[in-house]
């Protein structure tokens, strides 16, 4: 089949097969516009676009850049992560050593790492709030410190959909005086050359995919994972209206359990570094015993928001990797995926084609603007398998 007029970029020869198969996203899957980012021993090996960037038919460039939802939470962890590296922040100390206020309504005893992996007890938006609340990070950040715990920390998994990145972002903003944003930007973006924003600038707007509508089976679907999942998802269900998250107040404003913007080439990148040791050409963004601590999950548990078995470490969900024709483990892949199908990960792969002990480094990200499940993304997973 050929699909030049669809896909564009480059794609090394030894991973003719993701490229394929990124094809048969188009033709078979119903993908309207994506991108595909891959590194393999930190080079980046796949950058790939290609379909549309709206309903108008405006095609997908070079530096297209889309909302992939909850990809967005190991980003924002990352800030939290390298504070962690610098000794400002630890891990298993009290969040509210940090910030006070978050003791209130029996989450007193949560600490950084329970937060971080999704334990802290707040997974849902406090009644009440709607776009105003969340577009005013200190009014909202104050609203989720005030509300009682759901369960006592540490007790529940529970995916923080929507509570997330300003539980991350008020960290960083008492321990470095910035918003997540500027962190990520001053921190994160710049020294990697990133096209990743969390508060998009004026000039980047034109540059945006528009997100699709959602499909009628694909809401249903994520309403009745779990009892829990109409609250964590839909109240408010502000992350299925096109007309908000199509928005420029939207997209400028700092939501970062789930608006990053960028390009799957760059949130591959930094998922390359840190499978990479915290580092990627001359760029070191954590030590590599930090970076290490992504390698050792904590206990998995069943999230009952989302219903499937997981675990976490320091905000990146793990999820083992199968070769699907030989059932060989060939790694854990430690990122997230996002509602809508975008999705990304890191992996240290275990493999003959890597180096002399057989181990090799993946970043990897598929980002669409087509609201629907993960198979288009995983039929891509798939393929750097064979």
């Amino acid at each position: 089949m050929d699909a030049s007029p669809v896909v564009h970029g480059h794609c090394d020869a030894r991973f003719a097969r993701v490229r394929q198969a990124f094809e048969e996203c188009f033709s078979m899957l119903g993908e309207t516009g994506a991108a595909v980012g891959v590194y393999f021993q930190g080079e980046l090996v796949c950058d790939l676009w290609g379909g549309v960037a709206d309903g108008s038919g405006r095609p997908w460039e070079e530096d297209t850049i889309v909302m992939p939802y909850s990809v967005s939470k190991p980003m924002a962890a990352l800030c939290c992560l390298i504070l962690i590296d610098r000794g400002l922040l630890c891990a298993d100390k009290r969040v509210t050593e940090y910030w006070p206020e978050f003791a209130q309504g029996g989450k007193e005893a949560c600490t950084v790492r329970q937060l971080l992996e999704h334990r802290a007890g707040a997974p849902f938006v406090p009644p009440g709030c709607g776009l105003r609340e969340l577009l005013d990070e200190e009014a909202f950040t104050a609203r989720v410190a005030a509300q009682a715990a759901e369960w006592p920390p540490g007790e529940v998994l529970a995916e923080h959909a929507m509570t997330f990145g300003h539980l991350c972002a008020a960290l960083v903003r008492r321990l470095a005086g910035v918003s997540l944003g500027t962190f990520f930007r001053r921190e994160v973006a710049e020294p990697l050359g990133l096209d990743l924003h969390f508060g998009l600038a004026q000039g980047r707007l034109a540059s945006c995919a528009e997100l699709s509508s959602w499909p009628e089976a694909t809401i249903d679907q994520l309403k009745s994972m779990t009892p829990l999942s109409p609250r964590g998802l839909f109240e408010p269900d502000l992350l299925f209206r096109p007309s908000v998250v199509n928005s420029a107040e939207w997209r400028q404003a700092e939501i970062p359990a789930v608006n990053l913007h960028g390009s799957a080439r760059d949130v591959a990148k930094v998922c390359a570094l840190l499978a990479n040791g915290g580092a990627l050409g001359d760029v070191r963004l954590l030590r590599s015993d930090t970076a290490a601590l992504l390698q050792f999950p904590s206990d998995p548990g069943v999230d009952k928001v989302f219903g499937f078995e997981s675990s976490w470490a320091l905000g990146f969900q793990h999820r083992p990797w199968v070769d699907e024709a030989s059932g060989t483990g060939r790694g854990t892949r430690f990122g997230l995926g996002g509602i809508g199908g975008s999705s990304a990960f890191g992996c240290i792969l275990k493999d003959e084609a890597c180096d002399e002990a057989g181990l090799g480094t993946v970043g990897f990200a598929y980002l669409t603007r087509e609201m629907g499940m993960w198979e288009r993304a995983e039929s891509v997973e798939d393929a750097l398998l064979e």
